[in-house]
């Protein structure tokens, strides 16, 4: 690097560690100020809000009658007069009280230094007027956002809860930063000319001792040449010793001894060339003894041939080949091995011979051996349990029909008045216990016959569109009571298909069910049945509900599997259904495919294949 791009380069790090510092002073006061107006807003809002309900509470009591307005007319009469008189809130800072009136955010008093005209009402579902929308939530803090005007400001704001009001103090940051930015200018131009001037005093100070770091520079360059020299004859000479030490055989031994595999070069013609210390071990004897020899002198004739036949396999392919066989050890002990043939290949690809590496694999098999009988122990305890479930699944199904059936009886008073209405809510909640633990039990059920393959399909001609009236109709008083709006667009030249029709009614009701359950009040959900034209049906269940996640939607096909614990006990549920239904759905050969994303709302679609469509 030239000495001229050497001072460039200080100088720029001059101004960036100048500019750094300044800008972390102005930002650490401009923090500090920051927190100390959002302070002031927060006890200017929360003292006002206090005293006006103290003001609210008082005139509530005292002056009911004495204001033509009542109570609240007075306590608003009282605070505008009191605001008239103050002057304290600086150059962009404003007070502002509202109240919530037909979807509207409406202005009852405003103060800006003298003036206290009232803004224009705001929508409350507008982006405008952020911090008082929050008052009138019910909140209370700061927060960033914009005013009624459109301006971003700090503001404080507080519910008045007396009055159903909200109160906001707020400046603009317009007014909050401006010092700190007229500041930083300032600091940053100050910073230049003693930048500049310090580099002038270095430019008249520092050249004699400049001329003397580029002498030296040179002569450690100088240096450094003639030591790189030094250091690439002795890496030229480093590199042939490991060459040399790569064609050594005692160094390939050295290796090769260390390694528990068995690991034997031999020729093309497979005779022994080489072998490390566990061969030696394997054949108890040494390698002189049979170095040279063809492997049919050494070992018996099947054997023998068997190998023989993968080394040439291995030799006239060119690729490794593996084998796994029983073997007896010299000890007499038999043990399972696993070995492979690696072809030893010339530049052109004419084979010279090749190794073989055998490895012990005895306490891998047994290790398999274990995992099946532990599996096969695993699949016996699950249906044992499926098998258990199914059976107390049944003796509880005949005590739960008779309490249905008599807390029904009892809540339509078949036998009698109740007393009062306490021990009929009460009969209800056993009524409505019981038929929701039918209703699991059922899904139990399901779940014991899908594990353990025994559930069937009796198949009818089903009316699709039918089947679809229907259910919606089931579901719809449930719908009314949770203020959820269920629609259908069912063509009425929809075929037939051949199908389970209690199956494909019990998807339908637990699709509508699910979807009215996690749907809020307001919201909708809708049915609709489609000819794909190809010969294939889908029927998609739409909503507006809270949605799902994607990333949890393979956990809620999964059994006992919901979003989150929070979700159970809000809604309830087993985590059954789902899975039920896309289990029910590909016994029919079809799917079932779910599109959520959180805050929007749900869509599952379930296709029949048109092998399940009969033509009319």
């Amino acid at each position: 690097m030239s000495e001229q791009k050497r001072i460039i380069l200080l100088l720029l790090l001059m101004t960036v560690v100048a500019v750094t510092i300044g800008g972390a002073a102005i930002g650490i006061l401009y923090t500090t100020a920051f927190e100390e107006k959002r302070q002031g807003l927060v006890q200017m809002a929360q003292s006002q809000a206090r005293l006006m309900e103290a003001v609210a509470r008082f005139d509530r009591q005292f002056s009911q009658l004495d204001h033509p307005g009542g109570a609240t007319a007075a306590t608003l009469s009282q605070v505008r007069e009191a605001h008239e008189r103050y002057k304290g809130l600086g150059r962009t800072g404003e007070f502002t009280l509202a109240r919530r009136a037909e979807g509207q955010i409406v202005f009852v008093l405003r103060h800006r230094h003298s003036d206290l005209a009232e803004p224009k009402p705001v929508p409350f579902s507008s982006a405008l007027a952020e911090p008082m929308r929050r008052a009138l939530s019910g909140m209370s803090g700061t927060v960033v956002g914009l005013d009624y005007r459109g301006e971003m400001v700090l503001a404080a704001y507080e519910p008045v809860v007396e009055l159903g009001f909200g109160i906001v103090a707020k400046v603009d940051l317009t007014e909050i930063r401006q010092p700190f930015i007229s500041a930083g200018l300032k600091a940053f131009a100050f910073a230049l000319v003693v930048i500049a001037v310090g580099t002038l005093l270095f430019f008249r100070i520092g050249n004699p001792m400049v001329r003397k770091i580029v002498e030296s520079e040179r002569q450690l360059r100088k240096a450094h040449d003639e030591l790189e020299d030094r250091v690439k004859k002795r890496t030229r000479e480093l590199k042939e010793s490991e060459e040399a030490l790569r064609a050594s055989e005692k160094q390939l031994r050295a290796v090769t001894d260390a390694m528990p595999a068995l690991i034997t070069y031999f020729d093309k013609d497979f005779r022994y060339l080489f072998a490390n210390k566990t061969v030696e071990k394997w054949y108890a004897r040494p390698f002189q003894d049979f170095r040279g020899k063809f492997v049919a002198d050494v070992l018996e004739k099947e054997v023998a041939d068997d190998l023989k036949t993968k080394f040439d396999r291995a030799l006239a392919t060119g690729k490794d080949v593996g084998y796994e066989k029983t073997v007896t050890y010299p000890d007499g002990v038999s043990r399972h091995v696993s070995g492979t043939f690696l072809p030893d290949l010339d530049n052109q690809g004419n084979p010279q011979g090749g190794f073989v590496m055998v490895h012990d694999i005895t306490e891998r098999k047994q290790a398999e051996t274990q995992i099946n009988a532990m599996k096969e122990e695993a699949e016996l305890a699950n249906k044992a349990k499926s098998e258990f479930l199914a059976n107390m699944s049944h003796e509880l199904r005949t005590p739960l029909n008779a309490i249905v059936g008599f807390s029904e009886a009892l809540a339509n008073e078949a036998f009698g008045p109740l007393g009062n209405r306490k021990n009929l809510e009460s009969t209800v909640s056993i009524y409505e216990a019981g038929v929701h633990l039918t209703q699991v039990i059922g899904d139990i059920l399901d779940l014991s016959k899908i594990e353990a393959n025994a559930m069937g399909v009796e198949e009818t001609a089903v009316d699709l569109a039918r089947a679809v009236s229907n259910c919606t109709s089931m579901i719809s008083s449930r719908a009314k009571e949770a203020g959820v709006r269920v629609t259908s667009d069912i063509v009425e030249s929809i075929p037939f298909i051949r199908a389970d029709e209690r199956h494909i009614k019990q998807i339908l009701i637990n699709l509508l069910s699910n979807a009215v359950k996690f749907t809020p009040a307001g919201g909708r959900v809708s049915v609709d049945v489609v000819d794909k034209g190809d010969g294939g049906i889908t029927i998609g269940v739409t909503d507006t509900g809270i949605g799902i996640d994607a990333k949890d939607i393979p956990k809620v096909l999964e059994p006992f599997g919901q979003v989150a614990e929070s979700q159970k006990r809000d809604h309830g549920g087993t985590g059954l259904g789902l899975p039920i239904c896309k289990f029910l759905m590909e016994l029919h050969g079809g799917s079932l495919d779910i599109e959520s994303e959180i805050g929007t709302g749900t869509a599952i679609t379930i296709r029949f294949p048109s092998e399940r469509t009969i033509q009319s």
